[in-house]
């Protein structure tokens, strides 16, 4: 049986205003400190968007690292959110969890920006040449960003496009009809 993906609508151009991004719920298994580490070995700016969903983690972790170049957007509504993304270079997908799909690195892609993280936020369908890169550590994810060239929007809407919502309901199409 094939693998069946959610639905991903790909977005139009908009103008980088942040550096790298970083978005999702705010608690210790999705790893938001080693983004903000990563940034701070590559000496970039960080930007974060999500809910606190664990106040202790954020109040702990994640508050006292934050400065003027990592800095914490809030809990925006999607449409906002997606802006904020649009306006990124790179997008760093962290969890330490075993994320069944991926929808952010997905998000991501869809909007032109290029994914680099851990092999535990990013499954292998969605890891593809450099629009998105899967590592071990934070330390492995610095070496590949200075490594990484320019990987154009149009690469990385290419391969988002596989996960498009008409894609999506022809595999499913063809599976229902490969059943009967």
């Amino acid at each position: 049986m094939a693998l069946l993906y959610p639905k991903v609508s790909v977005c139009k151009k908009i103008n980088k205003t942040h550096d790298l991004f970083w978005m999702g719920r705010i608690n210790a298994e999705k790893d938001l400190v080693s983004a903000i580490k990563i940034a701070q070995k590559l000496q970039r700016k960080l930007c974060i968007a999500g809910p606190v969903e664990d106040r202790e983690y954020f109040n702990a972790h994640v508050e006292p690292l934050l400065t003027d170049s990592i800095y914490y957007i809030g809990h925006l509504k999607h449409d906002e959110l997606f802006t904020q993304l649009a306006k990124s270079c790179l997008f760093l997908a962290t969890s330490k969890w075993n994320e069944p799909f991926g929808l952010t690195t997905i998000e991501a892609l869809a909007h032109g920006i290029p994914v680099v993280g851990f092999k535990t936020a990013i499954p292998e369908e969605l890891r593809f040449s450099n629009v998105c890169t899967a590592l071990n550590n934070v330390d492995e994810a610095v070496s590949a960003i200075k490594k990484l060239g320019k990987v154009s929007p149009q690469a990385c809407q290419s391969f988002a496009k596989n996960f498009d919502f008409n894609v999506t309901v022809s595999n499913y199409e063809a599976e229902y009809a490969a059943l009967i």
